[in-house]
Formats: structure tokens, C-alpha cells, sequence
């Protein structure tokens, strides 16, 4: 019980508590010793009786009555017995004058005892704010109990057919119980028990897929709500200036800002001098694990390598990064493909360092990479189309035993290919990118800057079926894809992109429900959370409820009705307005 409350109802909690001061209760037989006294003397000694009745207001006041002068009731004597003198008969009782005018006086009916609740509620009454405080927060309480009572638990999202990420059949006309962040429970509809305070909402002849995820991508905070709106989740972040990055990431994975859940590399580790000056420049080995060391106290998710990074300094960067369990992956330049594989990486980014492992004199290409990053994409790119199949082939069989994740980002390679067409400028997905943006993009100077001309851009669009082919014979050798996009880069909206990549990669060879995967289930494995990527109990809830069926047709993917992340549902229209 409160201890307030105890308080109140305690008949010696309140002021005056033990100072001798008895209240007077109609009907009360209890007499004061002067009574026994004036009957004892008769009707003469009255100065007792001066004293003993005074009148306020038509309230009759008692005096204060000493414990050793209280009559049978208060001191001892069974209550209701009458008080006599001493050796007076019975039955010849003597009234008092007091007891004479009782009884003449009209009788007033017996009032039940007044409850010190009812007192400390009184007006005037110096407990009377904190009775009124405990009433008032036990009916907050009661109010809250009920509001409770009746408040949804959870979310069911009832009657889709959920395609879960793993691999194996559509469950259709499904029940997905959400509780908080997390999936409490899937099942067929037919046989699902229905658990009682839910929200129901019903998605029949829906499709719900995994929250996609993008494994290549630049954040900022203009792109957090496109990524959302595009039902991606949850992304990699693969370079950013280091504090601001990481700052954005603990931000958005607590909630703080509508985002997807951000993994992140930091910045970027890169030879001298380096491409992009927010990298870190690392010259030889003891650097490279510095730089590592710099990453894993700030709590970076993963290492990202970058072009001018060699044999031995990728070394030193990878055996630092096992130390401490920090993932890597890299975007080639001066190591081939085959090599990197060998000391340790998982995971390539555009495919880079291909060209360099399947050709027979790479060293054009790792002059071209030393000249600066332009030359190199530029010769990288333009070298695919001198590749032979078989040397394709023996390096993809050598990245897929090693387990090398590929991130080919054939939407940037595509996007690139055409930047001069103007299609690609009028593109209506460009509408959801703000126009501060797109200035800052600047894509004409890019391409100046790039040196690039009409042949170059030939090149690199006859390079797209190579690229098309290395990953059939990759996935054919069995090499694990992943979606990523590098997003937001020039012309790349965030979150459309990765459905534009989902579609290359079929139009590449790859069947709808495993291009599906690589931007779920497979981009999950790359990042290390399993977590995410699939629909199960105990997993986070992060989902997307789509209007047709992605495994027919993987442009159904665009067509997002609602998102979830991190249990909490919204309308794609919502997410847009929010722009």
C-alpha cells in the first residue's frame, strides 16, 4: 500500500495525534466524572456544571477529559451501563439538571461515525490536497489499466503470400504476427491461431519480400527517406567523411531519424596519394594497420580497400582486420581479383580487379591506376571487351571456391555507359532527387573531367554483355551475388537503383527469385546480420507488402503498397509525401 495513503487512514497520523483530544459521537453514553459528582451532591453543586456544557454554533463542546477522570466506557466499564453513585438503589436514580434538559430537548437521530477519509477530504482540513492527489492518480491508474487492457500488442498481417528469403516456396495466405521490432510468429492462415490484442490488417492477394538491402551505398541524410520509400532497409554505407558517416549511423540504428538501419565502413583506406581526401592515405604496412586499429575503436561494421591499396598493404589491412573481426571488402585497382582472394577478402565491389586477373599483360592497367582514378575506371572499363571466355571462367571458378561475394553494381556500370544520352537525364525517377543535389552532382563536369568521348562511352556499353556473361559463369561455378548500387553517385537515386539492379541482374541470366535473394538473404550473409534478410520468428521485423508477384516478374519489386522497419508500418505514399 502507498504510504501516503496509510497515512490518511491512520487515526494518529493526523494533526493533533496523541494530544488527548477525543471528538464527541452522537449518542455516546460516556459521562464526564463531574456528572457522577453533581449526582452525588444533588441539585446544589453546580460549579461543576459551568464548566461542563458550552455551546458554539449550536455544536455542544466537550473539555478535555483526564485519563483518570473517564467514566466506565472510556476508562473501563462496559459500555452502555448506567453510572450511579456510590450507594444509590437501582431504580432510584436522581437526574442531573445537565441530564433533566437532555431530555427535554427535541432528540436528534444517531449520525454513522465520520471516517477519517471523510475528514481529511473535508474543507478546512489540512490533509484535504494530498486525499485529493491519491484519488486523482488512483483514477490515472484505473484509467490506464483499461486503456491497456484494450491497446493492440502487435500487428498481424493476414492473407498474403509471404516469400520469406530463404530459399524455398512462397507460404501462401500467411499470418505475420509483428510484436515490437521483431516477427513473434508465420504461419498458413488455415491453421493459425489467432493471438488475442493484435491490429489486424488485411493484405490479402498481397506478396510480402524481406526488407531489401542495398551493399553499396553513400548516405546522407536527404537519402534516408528514399531509401525507406523504395522498401530498402537496411544499407552499407561504403565511404563518408568519418565522424559525420558514423555519427548518421548511430542515429538512424537508435531510432532517432526515419532511416533505413545503417552498416558502415567509415572512410575508406587508400594507397598515396589518395583518391578522395577524407580517405585514409596509408604508404606501407604499419599505416595500413593504423588505419584499421583507427576504424575498429570507432566502431566501424566494416573495412573498405581502395584502388591505389597493393599486395602488401592489402596484407597488413586484412591480418589487422581478422584480429578484430572486421569484414572487408575492397574496389581493385592495384591487386587483381585472384590475388586479393588469395590474401583473404570475401567481397568486391564493380567487379573491379576481373580484368586485371584475366588478362595476360595487366600492367597497362596498373599504370592507368596509378595515373588516378578516371584512367584507371576508364581502362578498366574499356578492357573487358579484350577478355576471352576462358580466362573469365578460370577466375570466376577461383572467386567462387574462395567464397568471394561479388557486389558487380551493373547499374552503375549501365548508368555510366550512357551519360551521353540524353534519356538518361530525363529519366522520371530523377524527380525524387532534390535539385541542391543534382547541381552538386554536376554530371557534364564529371564526364569533362573524366576525359571521356563518344568513343569511351561505345566501350564501355559493348563491356555490359561481358560483364553480363562473367556473372552467369560466376553464379554457374557457384559464386554468391549481392545487390549493391552505388547510390547516391551521379544518377543513381537511392532506393530506386536497387530495383534497377535487381532487374540487370536478370536481364543478365539471373532467375527473378534469385535476384530477389541477392538483395535480401545474400546481402545479409555479406553484411554479417542474420537478423535481416529473411521473414522468421525472432528476426527483426523489417518487411515490404507488394501488389504483385516479384518471382513472375522482378519489376513487381517497384510496385510497394506498404514498408515495415523495425515493426513499424507505413504507406509507401507516406513515405514520399514526407519528401
Amino acid at each position: 500500500m502507498d504510504g501516503r495513503l496509510a497515512d490518511v487512514e491512520r487515526p494518529d497520523a493526523g494533526p493533533g495525534a496523541g494530544a488527548g483530544v477525543r471528538h464527541a459521537r452522537p449518542g455516546a453514553r460516556a459521562r464526564h466524572a463531574g456528572d457522577a459528582r453533581d449526582a452525588e451532591a444533588g441539585p446544589e453543586a453546580g460549579p461543576h456544571r459551568q464548566q461542563e456544557d458550552r455551546e458554539e454554533g449550536g455544536e455542544e463542546v466537550r473539555e478535555e477529559v483526564r485519563p483518570e477522570e473517564v467514566g466506565p466506557e472510556e476508562g473501563g466499564q462496559e459500555a452502555g451501563e448506567e453510572v450511579r453513585p456510590p450507594g444509590q438503589e437501582e431504580g432510584r436514580t436522581r437526574p442531573s439538571r445537565q441530564e433533566a434538559r437532555r431530555a427535554e430537548a427535541p432528540r436528534e437521530e444517531a449520525q454513522p461515525p465520520v471516517t477519517e477519509l471523510q475528514r481529511a477530504s473535508a474543507p478546512g482540513h489540512p490533509g484535504r490536497f494530498a486525499y485529493r492527489r491519491l484519488v486523482a492518480a488512483a483514477l490515472a491508474l484505473l484509467l490506464l489499466a483499461g486503456c491497456r487492457e484494450g491497446e493492440p500488442e502487435g500487428v498481424a498481417l493476414i492473407g498474403a503470400t509471404v516469400i520469406d528469403g530463404s530459399g524455398g516456396p512462397p507460404l501462401r495466405d500467411a499470418v505475420i504476427v509483428v510484436r515490437g521490432t521483431h516477427v513473434d510468429a508465420i504461419g498458413p492462415r488455415e491453421s493459425f491461431k489467432m493471438p488475442k490484442r493484435l491490429r489486424q490488417v488485411d493484405v490479402t492477394g498481397k506478396w510480402i519480400v524481406p526488407g531489401l538491402i542495398d551493399v553499396h551505398a553513400h548516405a546522407a541524410p536527404w537519402t534516408l527517406p528514399r531509401y525507406l520509400a523504395w522498401g530498402v532497409t537496411s544499407i552499407r554505407d561504403l565511404h563518408g567523411q568519418l565522424d559525420t558517416i558514423l555519427a548518421l549511423r548511430d542515429r538512424a540504428n537508435l531510432n532517432a531519424v526515419s532511416s533505413p538501419r545503417i552498416y558502415s565502413a567509415g572512410a575508406m583506406v587508400d594507397g598515396i596519394p589518395p583518391t578522395y581526401p577524407d580517405a585514409f592515405a596509408v604508404g606501407d604496412a604499419n599505416a595500413a594497420r593504423k588505419a584499421v586499429d583507427s576504424l575498429v575503436l570507432r566502431r566501424a561494421d566494416a573495412l573498405k580497400l581502395y584502388t591505389r591499396i597493393d599486395p602488401p598493404l592489402m596484407r597488413a589491412a586484412l591480418d589487422e582486420a581478422r584480429t578484430f573481426g572486421l569484414r572487408a571488402t575492397a574496389h581493385l585497382g592495384l591487386t587483381d581479383a585472384v590475388t586479393a582472394a588469395s590474401l583473404g577478402l570475401r567481397s568486391i565491389e564493380h567487379l573491379s580487379g576481373v580484368p586485371e586477373a584475366a588478362s595476360a599483360s595487366p600492367e597497362a592497367l596498373y599504370a592507368a591506376h596509378r595515373r588516378g582514378f578516371f584512367a584507371g575506371w576508364t581502362a578498366f572499363e574499356r578492357s573487358w571487351n579484350t577478355l576471352d571466355s576462358a580466362a573469365l571462367a578460370r577466375v570466376a571458378a577461383v572467386l567462387a571456391e574462395r567464397q568471394v561475394v561479388l557486389v558487380p553494381t551493373l547499374v552503375l556500370h549501365e548508368t555510366f555507359s550512357r551519360l551521353d544520352e540524353p534519356a538518361t537525364y530525363a529519366d522520371s525517377a530523377l524527380a525524387a532527387v532534390p535539385e541542391r543535389e543534382r547541381e552538386r552532382w554536376n554530371t557534364p563536369d564529371m564526364v569533362s573531367r573524366a576525359g571521356w568521348t563518344a568513343d569511351d562511352f561505345n566501350a564501355f556499353r559493348r563491356a555490359r554483355a561481358v560483364q553480363d556473361l562473367f556473372i552467369r559463369v560466376f553464379r554457374a561455378a557457384g559464386g554468391i551475388v549481392a545487390v549493391g548500387t552505388d547510390a547516391a553517385n551521379q544518377q543513381l537515386v537511392p532506393g530506386e537503383s536497387a530495383h534497377r539492379e535487381m532487374e540487370l541482374l536478370v536481364r543478365a541470366g539471373v532467375p527473378p527469385e534469385d535476384a530477389l535473394l541477392a538483395a535480401t538473404r545474400n546481402a545479409a550473409l555479406l553484411v554479417g546480420a542474420d537478423s535481416i534478410g529473411t521473414i522468421a520468428p525472432g528476426r527483426v521485423a523489417d518487411l515490404v507488402v507488394l501488389s504483385r508477384d516479384p518471382h513472375r516478374d522482378i519489376g513487381a519489386t517497384r510496385e510497394i503498397e506498404q514498408v515495415m522497419v523495425r515493426g513499424l508500418l507505413m504507406s509507401a505514399d507516406s513515405l514520399r509525401k514526407a519528401w
